[in-house]
């Protein structure tokens, strides 16, 4: 999860075991590259060409979720076939003024789940 951090990817592999309790197998972090970072802070303020530029930036970060879960996948020694589910909760991003969005000003991109 990037969410408002806007530093990296955090990952973590778990197994949901029989009596519902979950079991760590596996922690990854990815951190952004500077080009990636300063494109979501330019997209915390309104300015031209928002769609394209999210877009891009919704791109970029699919790339650094696949990683995430590929180390997991290494860290966790797990095959591809063994995974049931992977989630991504997107990078948050403000979407207009408070006054215009009844209080929800932000919104996840780049998810995935």
């Amino acid at each position: 999860m990037s969410g408002t951090s806007l530093d990296g990817v955090d990952g973590i592999a778990v197994q949901f075991e029989h009596d519902q309790r979950l079991r760590v197998l596996a922690e990854s972090y990815v951190r952004f590259d500077a080009t990636l970072r300063a494109s979501l802070f330019a997209l915390q303020t309104p300015a031209d060409n928002e769609i394209d530029r999210e877009a891009r930036a919704a791109n970029q970060l699919a790339e650094y979720y696949a990683r995430a879960i590929h180390e997991l996948l290494e860290r966790a020694a797990l095959a591809r076939a063994q995974v049931r589910a992977a989630g991504v909760h997107g990078q948050t991003i403000p979407i207009a003024p408070r006054s215009v969005t009844r209080g929800k000003s932000t919104r996840p991109r780049g998810s995935l789940n």
